[in-house]
C-alpha cells in the first residue's frame, strides 16, 4: 500500500483470524492503516478483547473501531465450525452453548411461535419452529431446506421481528472493554432511526464517535434524523 501526504483516502482494515498476530498488525499500521476495525457479527467477545489488546501492543495511537452486531439477528454454530444440516432432521437452537445452533439475539426466542419459518443466509437454509419450552431460552426446529451452517449468518422470519435494543450483550461487553484500550469509534449495524443512535451514545459516552451504517429501508426513511445525531 502506498500513501502520501496528498492521499485523502482512509484505509480501514478489518482484523480477524488471518491478522491476529503482532507482526501482521504492525505491518498494517506501517503500511498506512487509518484505523483497525473489529466486526462483532463474526467475532466472539473474548476474541474481540484479545484483538484489542494486540492492537494496542502494535500501536498506541491507531484508531480502533468496533463494528457492532446491532439490530440484525444471526444464527450459527457455537464455534463457527461448518456443519451440515439435513432436510427433515430436527435441531435445538438457543442463545448459549451447548445447543447445535446459537442465535445472536436471545430476545427472538420468546417472540417465536410454532410454525414460524426462519430463512438463513438469504434462504440457503430454512427452519420451521416446532416447540418452544416454557423457559423460552431455546426452541426446537425442523430443517425444511438443508445446507451447511458455521459462522453466524443473517436470518429472516415470515413475521417481522425488531429487537428491542440497539446493542446486543456482546456489543456492550466489548464496548466496555474497548474503553480501556482507547476505542475511538463504534459503528452501528442495521440502525433504524435516531433513537438507536441515542441509545448507543448514552452507553458509550461523549468521547467515542458513533457512526451509523445505512443498511435498511428504515434507515433510508429516517436518514435526516440519523445525519443529525451521528458522527
Amino acid at each position: 500500500m502506498s500513501t502520501s501526504k496528498k492521499d485523502t483516502l482512509s484505509y480501514i482494515c478489518t482484523i480477524g483470524p488471518k491478522s491476529n498476530s503482532l507482526p501482521i498488525l504492525r505491518g498494517l499500521v506501517k503500511a498506512g492503516a487509518s484505523a483497525l476495525r473489529i466486526n462483532l457479527s463474526h467475532t466472539p467477545a473474548d476474541t474481540a478483547i484479545m484483538l484489542m489488546k494486540l492492537v494496542r501492543k502494535a500501536s498506541k495511537n491507531t484508531p480502533l473501531i468496533i463494528d457492532t452486531q446491532g439490530k440484525e439477528t444471526r444464527i450459527g454454530t457455537a464455534d463457527g465450525t461448518a456443519t451440515a444440516f439435513t432436510a427433515g432432521s430436527s435441531v435445538t437452537v438457543a442463545s448459549e452453548a451447548p445447543a447445535a445452533l446459537l442465535v445472536s439475539r436471545p430476545e427472538i426466542i420468546p417472540f417465536l411461535k410454532k410454525g414460524d419459518r426462519i430463512f438463513v443466509d438469504d434462504n440457503a437454509v430454512e427452519l420451521e419452529v416446532l416447540t418452544i419450552p416454557r423457559s423460552k431460552t431455546q426452541f426446537t426446529a425442523t430443517i425444511r431446506r438443508g445446507g451447511t451452517l458455521g459462522v453466524f449468518k443473517n436470518i429472516r422470519l415470515n413475521r417481522k421481528f425488531r429487537p428491542p435494543t440497539m446493542l446486543t450483550e456482546r456489543d456492550r461487553v466489548v464496548i466496555e472493554e474497548g474503553k480501556k484500550y482507547g476505542m475511538t469509534e463504534i459503528s452501528l449495524s442495521y440502525v433504524h432511526d435516531a433513537t438507536d443512535v441515542a441509545e448507543a451514545r448514552t452507553f458509550v459516552g461523549k468521547k467515542i464517535r458513533v457512526s451509523s451504517k445505512i443498511e435498511t429501508r428504515a434507515a433510508i426513511s429516517n436518514l435526516d434524523g440519523l445525519l443529525k445525531i451521528s458522527d
